[in-house]
């Protein structure tokens, strides 16, 4: 008894092995006559099934609100900062996320901001113009933007576009000094 499971165990694994190879082999004799790659072939050759997903639909509300199906927020708020290695992140969308020590960049489907903090370095403004740059002429993250607004903290904050970036972060409020730390 146990020599017969164990043969019988054997020749599945066997059966198993022969079938994965000759899958392997119609593969790669499909790619010598074809221009895809053998991954885009298995793939195709693949047989998945897929009666069992449901997607969720998207009502047209939810398309227009922050939390839409895209793969980016209507308003977004990017912190670059750094010295030698110059960091760019996501953050809270408010005036209390800014500080004076780093670059700012404000993203909405219509407009791209650029706020540059008093005390930003030499190095934060350049990789932080050059951001705000390819997102605009590249019209990334959701970004139609037609130019960039640089606002310089301290220098231009009273102007048409300096409301309108306060505006978007739901007014001026205080925010931190650069080398402030949050409590």
């Amino acid at each position: 008894l146990f020599r017969s499971c164990l043969l019988q165990e054997y020749t599945e694994q066997r059966l198993n092995v022969a079938f994965m190879e000759s899958k392997r082999m119609k593969v790669e004799k499909m790619s010598k006559n074809s221009n895809f790659s053998e991954v885009a072939l298995a793939g195709l050759a693949s047989k998945e099934n897929f009666s069992n997903v449901s997607l969720r639909s998207v009502n047209l509300m939810e398309q227009s609100s922050n939390n839409s199906a895209v793969p980016y927020k209507k308003l977004m708020l990017i912190q670059i900062k750094g010295r030698r290695h110059v960091q760019s992140r996501l953050v809270e969308p408010r005036a209390s996320s800014l500080n004076s020590g780093d670059c700012f960049l404000l993203l909405t489907p219509q407009y791209c901001f650029l706020w540059v903090g008093e005390f930003a370095n030499v190095i934060e403004k350049a990789k932080a113009t050059e951001l705000a740059t390819l997102i605009q002429t590249k019209r990334e993250l959701g970004c139609r933007a037609s130019y960039v607004q640089t606002i310089e903290e301290g220098i231009n904050t009273h102007t048409h576009a300096a409301k309108e970036f306060w505006k978007l972060l739901s007014g001026q409020t205080d925010y931190q000094g650069a080398g402030d730390r949050k409590s």
